[in-house]
């Protein structure tokens, strides 16, 4: 039998492969904490900027609230919709379902559209109900109905919180108007 040599793998070169591979691990894992870091504190600026942007925009809103100026919009949904009977030429029940947003610049004009929304409410109800199908059937008939509810609403305001709150109703919207 012809001999055959056995050789035993050195105890050394085990010991060079595991540190190899130990400082590529730790290298690997550094490399990532380090581009997460990198990544993460990118985003934090950002994020930074936007929120000083922000902060910025509130200030200065801000600012123009207490010199009397405008603030930005805000929709009052008059909720729920109103609907309401009225009639034709021919004196034909007719149904009216409107729904309407009305658009303030002042904090205290949202406030007192809160506070009265019941008497809104009445006055627009009474003015939808006054109208004649045949004149809503124009764009011009709903433009005029859409500036006389306007009227109502700033009037109403008016009475019940002062001029200078009235003066905060900018604008008054049908999200829909359905007649039948």
């Amino acid at each position: 039998m012809a001999d055959v040599a056995v050789t035993e793998p050195k105890v050394g070169s085990k010991k060079k492969l595991i540190i190899i591979i130990s400082i590529t691990a730790l290298l690997a894992i550094s490399g990532a904490v380090g581009v997460t870091l990198v990544l993460k504190s990118g985003k934090d600026k950002e994020v930074s900027a936007s929120e000083k942007k922000t902060e910025a925009a509130e200030d200065k809103n801000a600012g123009e609230g207490k010199e009397g100026h405008a603030e930005a919009s805000t929709y009052v949904s008059l909720a729920p919709p109103f609907v309401v009977n009225f009639q034709d030429e021919k004196k034909h029940t007719k149904f009216l379902k409107a729904e309407i947003s009305v658009e303030v610049n002042t904090a205290k004009a949202q406030e007192a559209m809160t506070l009265h929304t019941p008497a809104v409410r009445n006055s627009l109800v009474m003015l939808l109900s006054r109208q004649v199908f045949e004149a809503l059937t124009t764009g011009e008939g709903k433009e005029k109905l859409r500036a006389d509810a306007l009227t109502a609403v700033r009037e109403v305001i008016k009475q019940q919180a002062g001029d200078k709150v009235a003066e905060g109703i900018k604008d008054l919207f049908f999200s829909s108007l359905v007649m039948q």
